[in-house]
C-alpha cells in the first residue's frame, strides 16, 4: 500500500497548474461525514463563489456496455466501460483539450440533443487501435448511439474513466436539495489558497442553512469541503 502512495505522491498529475486544482464536497458534519456527494442546487452554489473558483465541475459514476463496435485488435465483444457523466466544464477545470476533436459544449446532455461521448488516448488505443477514422462515428453505450467528439490527450482521465458523456444541470430548475449524487471538482483562481476557498464556503453554506432550515436543521451540521486533487486521491489510496 505505502508503494501506492508513494507513487501518487511522487507521480505529478496531468494537468497544468495541478496545485490548483481540487475536490469539492457537500459535508453533513452532524453525523461525521466532511465528505459527501453533492445535489444540484448544492453544487451550483459552489460554482457560484467566481471570486474563488475559476471554474467548476459536477460529475458522478456511469457504467456503459459497449455493443457493436470491431476494434483495431479484432474484437467486437460487447465491453464494460468505465463512464463519467461530466458537466460541459469538466476539461476547462482540468485544464486539458482534446487532441483530436473537440470538448462538450453548449448544453449537450440536454434531453433532446445529439448524444455523444469524448475517449481517453488509452481506451482508443486499446479497443480502436488508435483508428483515426473512430473520430465522428456513432458508437452504441447503453443501447444509446453517441457519436464521438473527441480523443484526450496520453494519461489524462478523471476516477479511471475511459469514456465521458456529458450532463446537462438547468440553472433555472433547482429542486432536488436532498438529492445527492454528484462529485464536484473545481479550479482556484490565480493566487486563491485551498484555505481561503474553505472560508468561502463555510460563509456560503452557514448563509443555505438560514435560507432552507426545513432542508439543513441544525443537527445535520450541514457544509462543504474543499481539498487538494492530490490530497483526496492520496486519501482514496491510503489505508482506513
Amino acid at each position: 500500500i505505502m508503494s501506492v502512495v508513494n507513487g501518487v505522491l511522487l507521480r505529478p498529475l496531468p494537468y497544468p497548474s495541478p496545485d490548483r486544482i481540487v475536490r469539492v464536497y457537500t459535508a453533513f458534519r452532524g453525523s461525521g461525514t466532511p465528505r459527501y456527494s453533492m445535489s444540484q442546487p448544492e453544487f451550483m452554489d459552489y460554482k457560484s463563489l467566481t471570486h474563488v473558483f475559476e471554474n467548476a465541475a459536477a460529475y458522478t459514476g456511469a457504467s456503459l456496455t459497449l455493443t457493436g463496435a470491431c476494434g483495431g485488435s479484432g474484437t467486437c465483444e460487447p465491453e464494460r466501460v468505465r463512464g463519467i457523466a461530466a458537466t460541459r466544464d469538466v476539461f476547462r477545470v482540468l485544464g486539458v483539450a482534446p487532441i483530436r476533436g473537440r470538448a462538450f459544449e453548449g448544453q449537450e446532455g440536454r434531453a433532446g440533443l445529439e448524444p455523444v461521448v469524448v475517449l481517453t488516448y488509452d481506451f482508443w488505443q486499446n479497443r480502436f487501435g488508435g483508428d483515426a477514422s473512430l473520430l465522428g462515428r456513432t458508437l452504441s453505450l447503453n443501447g444509446v448511439g453517441r457519436r464521438v467528439i473527441g480523443i484526450l490527450p496520453p494519461d489524462v482521465t478523471l476516477a479511471r474513466a475511459q469514456a465521458f458523456i456529458p450532463i446537462y444541470i438547468n440553472p433555472d430548475s433547482m429542486a432536488g436539495r436532498a438529492t445527492n449524487y454528484l462529485s464536484g471538482v473545481a479550479r482556484l483562481g490565480p493566487n486563491v489558497t485551498v484555505e481561503q476557498a474553505q472560508r468561502e464556503l463555510n460563509t456560503l453554506t452557514r448563509a443555505t442553512v438560514a435560507r432552507y432550515p426545513n432542508v439543513y436543521p441544525a443537527s445535520m451540521g450541514y457544509g462543504a469541503t474543499v481539498i487538494s486533487m492530490r490530497d483526496a486521491i492520496v486519501g482514496d489510496v491510503r489505508p482506513a
